[in-house]
């Protein structure tokens, strides 16, 4: 008989369903489950927004409250401070926003932002001697007029003066627009000016508009643009050659008013 009764206990236990309220360091839980974390809150169903600064809740639809009591968000953040009162650190989240992918994933990425790098080349003639399959480098566009890559992206990229040399910041499509100056040469110099892609690259990057200009011993200016995708530490060299002659040199004229360089992200690739 006892074994029946008891029996009979344990399916009546199981049949019954428990509510109610946890509340941790508050006698007077405003939620399924309360912290109040100073302990700070009165006794009644009377808050203060000062006193709840503290406090962590859980609502019954599933919502989180930190700093807040009544939160409509699944996570809710308040704070009498002066930043967000969220904080997600890794090692790539400095100077970055959350993006999420197609899942909802967040990870950490730049924003959005259009960086600009325009350079002039400094006044005088260069002449430079290179064939087709190996360029001379044109090293004078020394004064940089416009720098938004370094402010935004670190001071590793951009334009180097120095090694003058554009460092990629980021992958992404960007357009690169070119104006050269041309002093004359021979009537059959048939001169070759772009983009070449790596440290001390011999040849001009595939699948880049480039300057091509016979020199029919005239000067002349030549102005080229295009969109190319570069991967984050591509590095760009302005290169030059004279396909026809190449012991002739190439001389350019420098100066604001004839050699500059634009280089534009204009879309980032996530």
């Amino acid at each position: 008989m006892k074994t029946i009764y008891l029996s009979l206990l344990f399916l009546l236990l199981k049949t019954v369903s428990c509510y109610g309220q946890i509340g941790i360091n508050t006698t007077l839980p405003q939620a399924i489950f309360h912290v109040d974390g100073k302990n700070d809150n009165a006794n009644t169903n009377v808050t203060h927004s000062q006193k709840e600064s503290n406090d962590i809740v859980v609502t019954n639809n599933g919502n989180i409250g930190i700093g807040i009591l009544n939160p409509t968000n699944k996570l809710e953040i308040k704070t009498n401070d002066s930043n967000t009162g969220l904080s997600l650190l890794n090692a790539s989240s400095q100077s970055k926003v959350l993006i999420s992918d197609k899942d909802g994933n967040a990870t950490w990425s730049f924003p959005e932002r259009k960086a600009r790098t325009s350079i002039y080349s400094i006044t005088g003639v260069s002449s430079l001697i290179g064939n087709i399959n190996n360029m001379a480098k044109y090293d004078k566009f020394l004064d940089v007029k416009i720098e938004d890559v370094k402010g935004i992206f670190g001071d590793q990229y951009g334009w180097d003066i120095v090694k003058q040399q554009y460092i990629v910041p980021i992958k992404g499509i960007y357009r690169i627009s070119m104006s050269i100056y041309l002093e004359s040469g021979l009537l059959s110099d048939y001169y070759k000016i772009g983009i070449s892609k790596g440290n001390n690259a011999k040849q001009l990057m595939p699948n880049m508009p480039y300057i091509s200009i016979v020199s029919e011993e005239k000067d002349k200016l030549a102005y080229v643009t295009g969109l190319a995708i570069l991967n984050k530490d591509d590095i760009l060299e302005i290169k030059v050659a004279n396909q026809e002659n190449p012991n002739s040199p190439v001389k350019i004229i420098g100066g604001p008013e004839y050699s500059t360089l634009l280089i534009e992200l204009v879309k980032q690739i996530r």
